[in-house]
């Protein structure tokens, strides 16, 4: 494996990000694949859109894939949402299936909710729902987001980063040690720039919103009966109680259980490529 900051490093190259003007905001997203394909949109963890690159590589060949920055200026799920679908109207893109990862696979399905009509399918990875016990835990905890926040803020950042990487690398569990080197070279390439000190403050606003939405209901996806993809890692973060509470929200999901902890996505992606691929192609719009 080369290091994730190589693999970056070529992929801009071969990938740059472009801006679309979405009102007032300078939307900044990266498209692959051709025109006319069923496309997939990814939805990030902790404002980590590099997390994606693999598979914006590998399924390009096939599918079309967008990856996109959560705009700053925008702290709430549903004007992020709102954003978006204005994003992929101006992209032409329609119908897409969703992809989220982590607290990105939540922000996937407030997309899902708020347009239940423009979404495909839904691939849900290494992530829970607001009905978890981990969702009410965290909602008890809210109070002390400011204080935290605060401490981020104005914490030499160098600080800050190494905190950050150092409680992300406790998410691999059962990897390689070449796995290990791997995640550990992602989240050094990721959090290089002091910016993303915004961009994890930003996430962590979102987060707050998030916590105070009312919890998803089967209703809310009624429409995606047999289209939706689940992919719970064994040693996540979060609970068996946790990933059951998000299956049952969904009638007919296909689920798999994935070797590894919460990040396995990223250093073992091949294994979840794979898996995508064969749901995309048994989806029935493609």
């Amino acid at each position: 494996m080369n290091a994730f900051g190589e693999d970056l490093k070529n992929f801009l190259e071969m990938h740059p990000y472009k801006t679309a003007d979405i009102g007032s905001v300078k939307y900044r997203y990266i498209l692959t694949g051709e025109t006319g394909r069923t496309t997939v949109v990814a939805f990030n963890g902790l404002e980590m859109q590099e997390m994606w690159i693999k598979y914006a590589e590998e399924l390009s060949d096939e599918y079309r894939f967008l990856i996109i920055e959560y705009p700053q200026e925008i702290s709430t799920n549903a004007g992020q949402a709102k954003c978006l679908h204005a994003l992929m109207k101006k992209l032409g893109i329609e119908k897409p299936v969703l992809c989220g990862a982590s607290d990105g696979g939540v922000h996937a399905q407030f997309y899902a909710r708020a347009y239940p009509d423009d979404v495909s399918g839904l691939i849900l990875m290494t992530t829970v729902s607001l009905n978890s016990e981990y969702v009410r835990k965290a909602r008890k905890a809210a109070g002390a987001m400011s204080l935290l926040n605060f401490k981020i803020k104005h914490t030499k950042y160098e600080n800050i980063r190494e905190r950050l990487v150092g409680i992300a690398e406790g998410y691999m569990n059962d990897e390689t040690d070449e796995e290990k080197a791997y995640g550990h070279s992602f989240f050094e390439a990721v959090t290089v720039p002091e910016s993303y000190r915004d961009k994890y403050l930003h996430s962590m606003a979102l987060l707050k919103d998030m916590l105070g939405q009312k919890d998803f209901t089967t209703g809310d996806f009624s429409r995606f009966d047999g289209k939706v993809l689940l992919l719970h890692p064994e040693k996540d973060i979060f609970s068996k109680n946790d990933q059951e509470a998000l299956t049952e929200l969904f009638s007919r999901p296909e689920v798999h259980t994935m070797t590894g902890g919460h990040i396995a996505f990223v250093v073992r992606y091949p294994e979840y490529i794979a898996l995508i691929r064969e749901f995309l192609k048994r989806l029935p719009h493609t």
